[in-house]
């Protein structure tokens, strides 16, 4: 009696569990590469694109390569503010490992997303970005 008690409850856990989560995300995505430049047609050297969608709440973030190419994967499709900023700065007494804020060639208005002016509507698929920066 108890083994068919036992049996009949591990079938009702498998029947109830079955249909939890779990399961892969069909989420549709894109990537997103390109290139950053200065306005004397310079690159800015280390830095960060970062993109993030206000009404979502989604962001993502890519290092900037030595010139000036970066590149993300599978970010969902959207409408993203962008901005771009200089590697974040290193606490005092720390060993230099590049640049910060201070000695950046990036303009401060594209340090904030809300104040570069930049976007860009990812799509599914694959995606370009130049930015040039003022």
């Amino acid at each position: 009696m108890r083994f068919r008690i036992f049996i009949a409850f591990f079938g009702c856990l498998l029947f109830v569990s079955s249909g939890c989560g779990g399961g892969a995300s069909y989420e549709v995505s894109g990537s997103i590469s390109g290139r950053v430049s200065l306005k004397d047609g310079s690159v800015p050297g280390e830095g960060l694109v970062n993109l993030y969608a206000p009404v979502t709440g989604v962001s993502a973030q890519a290092n900037l390569d030595s010139e000036g190419n970066f590149s993300l994967k599978q970010i969902p499709v959207g409408e993203y503010q962008v901005s771009v900023t200089p590697p974040p700065q290193l606490p005092p007494g720390a060993p230099s490992a590049g640049s910060n804020q201070s000695t950046s060639k990036i303009p401060p208005k594209y340090y904030n997303a809300s104040t570069s002016g930049l976007l860009v509507t990812v799509k599914p698929g694959e995606n370009s970005l130049n930015l040039h920066l003022e």
